[in-house]
Order: C-alpha cells, then sequence, then structure tokens
C-alpha cells in the first residue's frame, strides 16, 4: 500500500464514471423522495377521511414497506421478463413490442425509481398519518368558523403541523436512498450500459471488483461529505422557516 494523498480524489473529479453515478445518484434522491412524499402525503389525507376499510388497507399498504428487498426485486424482474412477465403479456396483446425492461436503457432507470416509490410510500403516508392525527380538532373547527376552506386549512393548519415529521422522513429517505445499493445492484448490476449506475455500486465495483480500495474509501468520503453537507443545510432551513 502507498500514500497517495488527494490522487484518488483528482482522479475521480476526471472519471467519467464517477460523474455518471454522481448524477444518476443525485437524479434518483431527488425524484424518488420528492414522489414519495407528495404521494405519501396524498394516501396520508386520503387515510385520514374516514372511508369504509380504512383500517385494512392501512394494514395491508405496509406489505411493501416491510417486505424484503430481494424478493421486491424479484416480482420487478417477473413482472417485466420477455415472454410470461405480466407486463409483457399485456403489451404483447395490444401488439406493442417486448422486451426484458430492465435490459432497456432508457426504462431501466424509471423502473429503479418506481421500485423505492413503491416500496417506501406506505411508510410515509403511516408516518404523516400519524403526525395528522395529532393536530388538535379544536383547530380545524376554529377556522371552520372563519370560513377557511379545506385549502387554506392544508397550508394553514396540515402542513405546518407535520413539517417536524416531514423533515425527519426526506432527511432520512434522502440518505437511504443516496447511499442505496441493494436494490440497484440486485436488479440491474448498473446496468445496462451504465445507465443506472450509482455511487453505492461503483463504490462496491471499485472496492471489491477492481480491489482498488483507496478509489472506493474516497468516493465513500464524497456520499459522506455531500450527506452531511445536505443534512446541515436542510435542518437549518427548516428552522429558519
Amino acid at each position: 500500500m502507498n500514500f497517495v494523498g488527494l490522487e484518488n480524489f483528482a482522479a475521480l473529479a476526471s472519471d467519467p464514471i464517477f460523474k455518471q453515478a454522481l448524477w444518476h445518484t443525485v437524479l434518483l434522491t431527488a425524484l424518488a423522495v420528492s414522489l414519495q412524499y407528495l404521494l405519501g402525503l396524498g394516501l396520508a389525507l386520503a387515510l385520514k377521511e374516514k372511508v369504509p376499510g380504512a383500517g385494512i388497507f392501512r394494514s395491508l399498504s405496509m406489505v411493501t414497506w416491510v417486505m424484503p428487498v430481494i424478493v421486491m426485486v424479484i416480482i420487478f424482474r417477473f413482472m417485466v421478463q420477455n415472454g410470461f412477465g405480466p407486463i409483457n403479456i399485456l403489451l404483447d396483446s395490444l401488439g406493442m413490442p417486448t422486451t426484458y425492461w430492465f435490459g432497456e436503457p432508457g426504462v431501466a432507470f424509471p423502473l429503479i425509481i418506481v421500485m423505492h416509490i413503491w416500496r417506501n410510500v406506505p411508510f410515509y403516508a403511516i408516518s404523516l398519518l400519524a403526525a395528522m392525527q395529532s393536530i388538535p380538532k379544536e383547530q380545524y373547527e376554529a377556522a371552520r368558523l372563519d370560513s377557511a376552506g379545506p385549502l387554506q386549512r392544508f397550508r394553514h393548519i396540515t402542513l405546518p403541523q407535520i413539517s417536524y415529521v416531514s423533515m425527519i422522513m426526506i432527511v432520512l429517505h434522502v440518505t437511504f436512498t443516496f447511499k442505496n445499493f441493494d436494490i440497484v445492484y440486485l436488479s440491474t448490476g448498473g446496468g445496462p450500459l451504465g445507465n443506472t449506475e450509482v455511487l453505492a455500486t461503483y463504490v462496491y465495483k471499485q472496492a471489491f471488483e477492481q480491489y482498488a480500495l483507496g478509489m472506493g474509501a474516497s468516493i465513500g468520503v464524497v456520499m459522506l461529505i455531500l450527506m452531511l453537507a445536505f443534512t446541515v443545510i436542510y435542518v437549518k432551513l427548516e428552522e429558519v422557516d
């Protein structure tokens, strides 16, 4: 082993695969977490209403979150298999082209995002629902007496009251998604043609396939710095609000 100082970081600055993996990681995190929160918030608002079967649906919805990642990946890979996957059978019946969609450069990355959303939306929904149910009903009643509509009540009562829970969930899931390895590696391995390569899979390949431990460690340090910066900035902005 040789001490190389900051040479590994300099090499990362000119590494096109690292830049591609960084972009994919940032894009995956931004899209997945944003959509998870919005869909989870909408589902929480729906579950908050006393509709028949809401309790059963609430329990069943958590299945996707507690399901092991490998089981989820197997389900998705089966669904998009060429020839016998349900999605391809449907497309074939409509006269549309079929293929193994995880092997398509333009489709594999959106499928990764869909898997993240499918897995985590129920957790967002249940957590946000719990926060909403802790809001005193008197606040909503007072707002109704002041002729506040549903949108105004949501904006001025619900959102401020769930902001702390929202902050914790967003910070945690940004961290989880940014460093996520298993969903990408088990479904595509970073392919096809590097179109789903993220920093976590690139660290693995550098450290345990290429045995470039220094390079892998350097990528890990970059990930740590980016996550620390995001967390500090986001929490400070929430404190200001």
